[in-house]
């Protein structure tokens, strides 16, 4: 608080500090007197217009305070709080600063004459959207629930899934201004002690006015900033979440924000989809190496085109060669150029129908794309080929929608050098990629574990989906221990042939 406020055992005097130097200005707080002819006391009711139940303020609250007689006048606000007034909490409280953030996050607080404590009664109801299956996330054969705005409410989906004893929420306020509430979701028996202890490190060392969704919790905590490539995950699904934490993990969930993180992140991860747990294995396995394969397409093929055309056109079949010549034939621009201004019209394009709106964003995308490019292919702005390239390149790119930042860094990265050094420009710029990927770390994780082994077991958690029978450990580096899932336990006849494999 900036303003200080000094409870009293004056109450005229209390009120009066609240509404010219707590409250000043405030139109949604409200100040309702009470005096109770039968015991002799007169209070007052505080509360948030807007954020507080008014049927439980009306009938519970005040209605008691107004009617209740035979109070003891020694201890009257233990009676009241404990065998009076109808609510799911009731405190007795001591703090002013605590009664003040009781006040702003939908309490009611009940201050009486002669007492220097204050009753802080559980009346919020706050309003928000309902449960909705989050648009960016979206299955076919999954649940369909997503987070909301409501921390609390979306701890409750967590805690559905999971009804253990060993899962714990640990909540924290960041800001000096919001005092915002996040929650540290994980299961304690499963938990790695040592990343625990490092992420709330991180959160405790956030200094900032105001935090309001858990992208600048991100920012703060993540282990490297200036790289595209993310070390923190992100998902508006629960079960993505309960997936994580069961697996070890831990996730942190901000009131205000749909959006959980889980920690810690690494390279695989990002090519996983919610489909894949819901469907065959072998399905599966095939969209997973389709999705590497588009992470290969959408961020080399510009590059290695160009290099083609610009530095080893006798990597070309002749008859494509031909091809590519006469359709560049009256096209004013190197096909560096070319490149470059097709890939920032089409991010372009894909920004405006990001930020238009729905009935209007696909509208102009689809007429942007083929309107553009049969305009530019007819008035010889461009080839015909480089149009078949970018438009490759930016639909591999929307496979993987949670890698957006890091495809379109790569994409300008291996082309400029591609046009520079041709073939060696790239090879050289992926060797500089992989080192770059090889040394980064999530909360003391490698980043790129497992991408360098080759048992059947680690690649069934990267570039293939093992059957659930075959996945019985989970992973060493990030739970605790070498604890097995329940999967250890032999299930028919699937877990006799893996035993070797452990």
């Amino acid at each position: 608080m900036n303003k200080d406020f000094k409870i009293t055992k004056n109450l005229s005097e209390n009120i009066e500090n609240l509404k010219t130097e707590v409250f000043d200005k405030n139109g949604t707080i409200q100040y309702r007197k009470i005096i109770n002819i039968n015991s002799k006391f007169e209070c007052y009711v505080i509360f948030n217009e807007g954020m507080i139940n008014g049927k439980v303020i009306n009938d519970n609250v005040i209605k008691t305070l107004i009617n209740e007689g035979d109070i003891s006048q020694e201890n009257f606000m233990e009676e009241l709080a404990y065998s009076k007034i109808v609510a799911k909490s009731i405190k007795i409280e001591k703090c002013e600063k605590h009664m003040i953030d009781s006040v702003l996050r939908g309490d009611s607080l009940v201050l009486f004459e002669g007492e220097n404590r204050a009753l802080v009664i559980d009346t919020k109801e706050y309003s928000g959207r309902s449960i909705t299956e989050p648009q960016s996330e979206s299955v076919l054969r999954g649940p369909r629930e997503g987070f909301t705005e409501i921390l609390m409410g979306n701890l409750e989906l967590v805690r559905r899934r999971i009804s253990n004893p060993e899962l714990k929420f640990e909540m924290m306020k960041i800001g000096r201004r919001s005092g915002t509430k996040i929650a540290i979701c994980y299961l304690d028996d499963l938990v790695n002690d040592t990343i625990l202890e490092e992420v709330k490190k991180r959160l405790n060392k956030i200094d900032i006015d105001y935090i309001l969704s858990t992208a600048k919790i991100m920012e703060f905590i993540e282990d490297h900033p200036k790289s595209t490539f993310r070390t923190i995950g992100v998902t508006e699904r629960p079960d993505v979440v309960c997936e994580k934490i069961l697996d070890g993990k831990l996730a942190i969930l901000c009131d205000g924000s749909p959006v959980a993180l889980t920690i810690p992140y690494i390279f695989h991860e990002s090519f996983d989809s919610n489909e894949d747990n819901y469907n065959h294995y072998i399905y599966s396995s095939i969209n997973k190496m389709l999705r590497y394969l588009a992470f290969f397409i959408g961020s080399s093929t510009p590059a290695l085109y160009v290099a083609a055309c610009t530095f080893h056109r006798e990597l070309i079949p002749t008859q494509l060669a031909m091809s590519i010549y006469l359709s560049r034939v009256g096209v004013p621009f190197p096909t560096f150029f070319e490149c470059l201004a097709m890939l920032l019209v089409f991010e372009i394009l894909r920004e405006a129908s990001v930020r238009l709106p729905k009935h209007v964003g696909s509208a102009i995308s689809i007429v942007g794309a083929l309107v553009l490019g049969d305009a530019a292919v007819k008035a010889k702005f461009v080839s015909a080929p480089m149009v078949i390239v970018i438009a490759l390149t930016e639909i591999s790119a929307l496979v993987l929608a949670n890698m957006q930042e890091a495809l379109i860094f790569l994409r300008f990265l291996f082309l400029i050098s591609s046009s520079i050094l041709g073939l060696y420009g790239y090879i050289f710029s992926v060797m500089g990629v992989f080192i770059h990927l090889m040394s980064m770390k999530s909360f003391g994780i490698n980043y790129m574990l497992y991408m360098g082994n080759l048992k059947m077991e680690d690649l069934g958690r990267t570039i293939f989906r093992a059957p659930w029978w075959k996945l019985k450990r989970r992973t060493k580096q990030i739970a605790k221990d070498s604890i097995k899932t329940s999967n250890d336990e032999n299930l028919g006849d699937n877990g006799d042939d893996d035993e070797e494999n452990n």
